[in-house]
């Protein structure tokens, strides 16, 4: 059912902070085909995101606080939302701050409506640098989704990891699919495919396994090939060393943060992508896949609900890297029918996870969550 602009919802979204990031880019492309009054309350810093969604209209609000000052944080953040008449509040990050302000508002406004998002697994959700932190930020999380109205999980991998780990309640969670914008995400035109551009994009940290990668590639000396690594992170530094010590150097471009990664894509002709974590989704690989690459990725996670193995793309279900350069041989080897034969059923197959799918699905339910009242609930 459409909504009627006499129907749109007051949402507030709470996020850590706007620099280029999977959740910050989805929260822009959400803002940019919501029919809901949305406004995005960027808790402790701004960023390239923020700013580009400022430059787009949104409604961006940046309290600039301390992060030791929770109490004048939370006033902050209760201020805003009474301004915006907020009828549901939305917390995207896993931190601590925005999970004690969605239990404290829905504690004060008890009819506001709160929605929990999980945009990874739960161990990933409760990861910190020390032990007891970790334990400490999973009790906080477990409350704070088990007493959210609505908890959204970004695959079937994610919510079934709230419900053993957490111990959610299935009904209340829903799993809605990240989505691409086919307008920004889309195959070259013409015939040429550059199948020996390779590459990968994301953040640069241990669980992206990118280290893997690699150790495959320094196996294919005979194969001609020049991978491109689009990210940063505090790992890059040893990714380098490492394709150094590979002898592959020559090889490897390190491009750091890239807004042009639309252009990248086309540009190249398989996709990488090697966590050795389970991944919550893969936005990259939707993104990759819509702009008509060869997709090669670890077979965890939520990566086998976004690739049909052989069809769409390919997955590497063992997680070393022999297994990963015998794909690579084995794709370099195909036919050039057989590597068109992948890229119209990847670009065919992202056409699932299109951002107005997402957008809608997520509109519906944050209607659903504010219920059949009209007025303000805070």
């Amino acid at each position: 059912m459409k909504i009627g602009a006499c129907d749109k919802v007051n949402v507030v979204h709470l996020l850590s902070g706007g620099n280029v990031g999977g959740i910050e880019t989805l929260c822009k492309d959400f803002a940019l085909h919501s029919v809901q009054h949305n406004t995005f309350l960027f808790l402790w810093e701004g960023g390239a995101v923020a700013d580009e969604m400022l430059q787009c209209g949104i409604d961006v609000v940046q309290p600039g606080s301390n992060r030791k000052q929770y109490s004048a944080l939370y006033k902050k953040v209760r201020d805003i939302c009474r301004e915006k008449k907020a009828d549901v509040v939305i917390a995207h990050h896993a931190d601590p701050f925005s999970h004690f302000a969605l239990m404290r508002l829905k504690r004060e406004y008890p009819s506001l409506g709160t929605v929990a998002y999980a945009h990874g697994n739960a161990a990933d959700m409760c990861r910190a640098r020390r032990k007891v932190l970790s334990l400490a930020k999973k009790i906080l999380l477990k409350r704070s989704l088990n007493r959210a109205d609505r908890i959204v999980a970004i695959s079937e991998s994610v919510r079934e990891s709230l419900l053993t780990d957490l111990g959610v309640s299935r009904s209340k969670t829903e799993v809605v699919y990240n989505g691409v914008d086919a307008s920004r995400f889309y195959p070259a035109e013409g015939n040429a495919f550059p199948v020996r551009q390779w590459i990968y994009v994301g953040r640069l940290i241990e669980e992206k396994g990118v280290q893997g990668i690699l150790k495959a590639l320094a196996r294919l000396k005979d194969i001609d090939y020049c991978f491109s690594i689009a990210g940063d992170g505090p790992y890059r530094k040893e990714l380098q060393k490492l394709a150094d010590e590979l002898g592959i150097s020559g090889r490897v471009k390190f491009l750091g943060v890239r807004r042009d990664v639309p252009d990248l894509l086309r540009q190249s002709g398989i996709f990488l992508h090697m966590p050795v974590w389970e991944e919550g989704f893969g936005i990259t690989v939707v993104e990759a896949m819509a702009s008509g690459l060869i997709c090669v990725c670890a077979g965890t996670g939520a990566l086998p609900e976004i690739i049909e193995d052989g069809k769409s793309g390919y997955l590497v279900k063992e997680a070393n890297s022999d297994a990963l350069a015998a794909k690579l041989r084995e794709i370099t080897a195909l036919s050039e029918d057989e590597k068109q034969r992948i890229r119209n059923q990847a670009a065919e197959r992202a056409k699932f996870f299109s951002v107005e799918r997402f957008t809608a699905h997520l509109d519906r339910l944050i209607t659903e969550v504010r219920g059949t009242e009209t007025e303000s609930k805070i």
